[in-house]
């Protein structure tokens, strides 16, 4: 499969050559002149507790990016690709959607990089039980709705029996399947 080229930055950026500075330019509000946009999302960690009370109790989704901070990813794009792709879209989606966004489950369960140096991987029961617990802690708030913005393929192992278990406690939590989204690759 042919992967398109992302459109050249404005020339209001300074130039990169690597295609990882262009990553993490475009990741890193921080570090762009981009045009700024209005948000619709909130970001749950910067609410004080009673504005999340609030905020928990209006049913909104809540929206947990899941970007490996630490996993390989070819000798061309830096150990926290899927990190900066996750925190990008979520902001593409709070400039979309009212979703309450938590901070980005940054480690999970990546058994194919575990022979890279830098790259990170959790048991597969521990990576469940933490998104157990990080949902659960939010349900029990007023959150039952739950979308996992999820930039892995093997992390799909840890959430699907995770989407069941919380559908048992009348938890919704759906969650992005990369396999499904994505067309098939030759």
């Amino acid at each position: 499969m042919q992967l398109e080229n992302p459109e050249p930055p404005p020339s209001t950026i300074r130039a990169h050559t690597k295609r990882s500075d262009y990553i993490h330019l475009l990741c890193c509000k921080e570090t762009t002149t981009l045009k700024k946009t209005t948000m619709t999302g909130t970001y749950l960690d910067q609410l004080s507790w009673p504005e999340a009370e609030t905020a928990l109790s209006a049913d909104p989704v809540i929206l947990i990016p899941l970007g490996a901070r630490l996993k390989e990813h070819g000798y061309h794009l830096p150990l926290n690709n899927d990190w900066l792709l996750a925190r990008y879209f979520c902001r593409r989606v709070m400039e979309q959607a009212n979703v309450l966004v938590t901070p980005t489950v940054q480690f999970s369960f990546f058994p194919a990089f575990v022979d890279y140096p830098g790259s990170v991987n959790i048991n597969r029961d521990t990576a469940g039980q933490l998104l157990n617990d990080l949902i659960s802690s939010l349900a029990r708030h007023g959150g039952k709705r739950f979308y996992v913005l999820n930039t892995g393929i093997s992390t799909n192992w840890v959430l699907e029996p995770l989407r069941l278990k919380l559908a048992e406690q009348q938890v919704s939590m759906t969650y992005l399947d990369l396999l499904e989204a994505l067309p098939e690759i030759e």
